[in-house]
């Protein structure tokens, strides 16, 4: 599992934490979870809840990472956790997706609107509802192969190009004729 997180609480991360807790307290099979992202004063109190849940060898909290490495994560991953409820385009969903990772992730509506025909685990950010969806989706291998797909075509809908012919169109539909860039 792998989750992006910061500093900002509005990540989740603590309940991610728990929420792995309980997948690995009802599950024999090897998991394990990677936090990555800058934590800043938040990193003392997820390395301590870490511990507390018994969790030390099962999660790595890695720090920043490099773009490369990011990839890595987000295509390596048996599912990508996206806990924030506070998005504001939802960049983080884009590039997992474009990475074909499949999604465990909270309702908010940019994640959504993003995430619009990928494979997506949702679930509130609540320990035992995502607990239950990491356990939805870890040992689904054909879910995971069948994400690889779809979730990297419905991140197409966000290339390069298909955002500046939007752009390009709803530029045309917003200028009058002949008064396109015409001084004042």
């Amino acid at each position: 599992m792998f989750h992006l997180s910061s500093d900002d609480p509005r990540e989740g991360t603590s309940v991610v934490i728990d929420a792995f807790a309980q997948l690995v307290a009802n599950s024999t099979d090897p998991v394990r979870l990677i936090v990555a992202g800058e934590l800043g004063s938040r990193r003392q109190p997820v390395v301590e809840l870490i511990a507390s849940r018994g969790l030390g060898g099962l999660v790595d909290t890695t720090g920043p990472v490099t773009d490369e490495h990011l990839v890595e994560l987000y295509s390596g991953a048996a599912a990508t956790v996206v806990a924030s409820t506070d998005e504001g385009f939802g960049l983080q969903t884009l590039e997992a997706l474009a990475c074909g990772s499949l999604l465990v992730a909270a309702p908010a509506a940019a994640t959504r609107e993003v995430a619009a025909g990928a494979d997506v685990e949702w679930t509130p950010v609540e320990s035992g509802p995502m607990a239950a969806a990491f356990e939805a989706v870890v040992h689904d291998h054909a879910r995971r192969l069948r994400a690889s797909k779809v979730n990297r075509e419905a991140a197409r809908r966000f290339s390069w190009e298909a955002t500046a012919r939007c752009l390009d169109r709803l530029l045309g539909e917003m200028a009058e004729p002949g008064q396109w860039c015409a001084p004042a």
